[in-house]
């Protein structure tokens, strides 16, 4: 029997409280936390003189922002950034290139490690080094289910399907945002004849465009027509012979090259009679860049001014509907990140632009990726998802409006491309301004919204025509009116043929009975006692008599009437 008062007794309270102590005491003891997940930035891209997608304009941006994203999410990531010179395309890959800075695949191989988040960033290729629809690198970063972020050259993406299941595209000033709204306002208008034209004297990025919407009117097809035409304007170009050309062939023309050239054009189309409000010209603005694009204005202060600013009626422009220039301006705090990039272009290549917003689009649109990147990498870990899923990450993107504290709401499509509002601007030089008419919304493509009313265009009349109702040469209306009075013609004479035909059989019908039935006595006879029953009757007697046996018209009738003239 347990003595309750023993010491055997008062030990096991003891134990038993003591126990009871450290079963509720909670653990205190630091545990470690799950190490950062790291991620590896692999930029890649050419260094070239000149060229917006050059790493010496477009890196910097890249950097700075991986800066910036180490910050907010570091204590859940290490971002690793690592720089090669890799080729954006296959087509400028040598086939015996064995250095790391010209094959990508090196880098995969090199980097990939089962735990490991690698993330592909380029700028993209230029016009002259990579055709706009190359999708090698993309194809390849889908096999290896691997995200990729392309922010300058822009890719044309239609669904996400193999080659671009796990791209994104950033840019906002990418070509074929322009094509498609130059195919939109097309269809728009009914415009079923379009000329181009290209002028090599001119950024890379002008004939990307040109050959674009030259591919984009060919499956269209349904009768639309259009001439594509190459010049490489200086200082004494002739600008005459290809106006004329321009003539021949349609009303409506896309210039796709140096605003001093555009100007020049419109100068030389004056002095034709071309910018009297039958002709339209349109010229593509993806950014306000005079170092790159020119300036576009008809004012250069010389005595072609007047000229230029009538002639410059005449012209409608393609652009964003807020210019990024004026969003920088309600936006002061982007000067000193601009600077910077420019600051670390001087200090890494060497490398100097333009001040002010020139290349704004350019700079801001690989920071902004970055930015967007570093969000969507934090919001899949909170969630638990796959961060190593390349296709998971991309998804992520898609149909999506991201708002930003600096840049606005960046809207992202379901095909994987960055969209924005775009214009078409007609060019009113009478009131100094530009003003929108038709946008094309980032939610609404392949879509033109009217805004602003109607336009001052030279003439009144909007819109023309791509060609006039008579032709282009004026000659489709007379070949018309010949066809038509022709063809009265030819049914007049057989109808002539017709009647005469007819009064020849019956006559001849009427005298074979006479002399076959010279005993039967007709009524016409008794009537106007005829003895001779053989006799022809009058011409006009002949007409009237085929007029009540065939229900023919009378002689008065017989008449041609020619078309009205259209």
């Amino acid at each position: 029997m347990l003595d309750l008062k023993g010491p055997i007794f008062e030990l096991s309270v003891f134990l038993t409280q003591l126990y009871t102590c450290l079963a509720i005491t909670p653990d205190i003891t630091p545990r470690p936390s799950r190490a950062p997940i790291t991620v590896t930035i692999v930029v890649y891209g050419r260094v070239t003189e000149q060229g917006v997608t050059s790493l010496s304009i477009a890196e910097p941006p890249y950097e700075l922002a991986v800066e910036k994203i180490r910050r907010d999410y570091g204590e859940y990531f290490t971002f690793d950034y690592v720089r090669t010179t890799a080729s954006p395309c296959l087509f400028d890959l040598q086939p015996d290139a064995q250095n790391a800075n010209d094959s990508l695949p090196w880098w995969y191989n090199r980097l990939f490690e089962p735990d490991r988040v690698l993330v592909f960033l380029t700028p993209g290729g230029s016009g002259l080094i990579c055709d706009a629809n190359d999708a090698s690198m993309q194809s390849l970063a889908g096999n290896w289910n691997t995200i990729i972020l392309n922010t300058i050259s822009g890719i044309e993406m239609k669904g996400r399907s193999a080659p671009f299941a796990t791209s994104i595209s950033f840019t906002s000033v990418g070509g074929t945002k322009y094509i498609d709204l130059a195919l939109t306002l097309i269809v728009y208008y009914q415009w079923k004849s379009v000329f181009i034209v290209w002028d090599e004297s001119s950024a890379p990025a002008f004939r990307a465009l040109a050959n674009g919407l030259s591919t984009g009117l060919n499956r269209i097809g349904k009768g639309y027509f259009h001439k594509k035409r190459h010049i490489k304007s200086h200082s004494s170009f002739i600008y005459q012979p290809t106006l004329w050309e321009f003539g021949n062939v349609s009303r409506i023309m896309f210039y796709y090259g140096h605003a001093v050239w555009l100007r020049r054009i419109l100068i030389t189309a004056a002095s034709l009679n071309m910018t009297d409000g039958q002709f339209v010209y349109i010229f593509t603005e993806m950014m306000s860049a005079p170092t790159l694009y020119g300036n576009l204005t008809w004012y250069n202060g010389d005595e072609d001014d007047e000229v230029a600013r009538r002639a410059f009626q005449s012209l409608l422009i393609l652009q964003p509907l807020d210019p990024p220039s004026q969003m920088s301006e309600q936006q002061p705090g982007q000067t000193g990140i601009l600077a910077e990039f420019r600051r670390r272009s001087m200090l890494k290549y060497n490398a100097s632009y333009a001040p002010g917003y020139d290349l704004i689009n350019v700079l801001e649109d690989g920071y902004i990726a970055v930015l967007l990147l570093g969000q969507v990498l934090n919001e899949t870990r909170e969630d638990g998802q796959d961060l190593t899923d390349g296709r998971g990450l991309a998804d992520r993107f898609l149909n999506r409006t991201f708002p930003t504290a600096d840049f606005g709401d960046v809207f992202i499509d379901e095909n994987g491309m960055r969209c924005n509002d775009y214009a078409v601007v007609h060019y009113n030089a009478i009131g100094e301004s530009r003003q929108p008419f038709l946008v094309q919304y980032a939610s609404m493509v392949n879509s033109l919204s009217p805004i602003n009313g109607p336009i001052q265009w030279p003439g009144g009349d909007w819109p023309p025509l791509s060609q006039p109702r008579c032709g282009l040469l004026a000659d489709a209306c007379q070949e018309r009116r010949s066809v038509t009075s022709l063809a009265g013609v030819v049914i007049g004479s057989f109808s002539v043929m017709g009647v005469f035909a007819a009064v020849v059989v019956r006559v001849v019908r009427l005298n074979w009975s006479d002399s076959t039935l010279w005993w039967f006595i007709q009524h016409r006879e008794l009537q106007n006692k005829t003895e001779d029953r053989k006799s022809v009757l009058p011409f006009s007697e002949l007409l009237a008599l085929a007029e009540r046996l065939f229900n023919l018209p009378v002689a008065s009738n017989l008449l041609i009437k020619w078309p009205t003239p259209y």
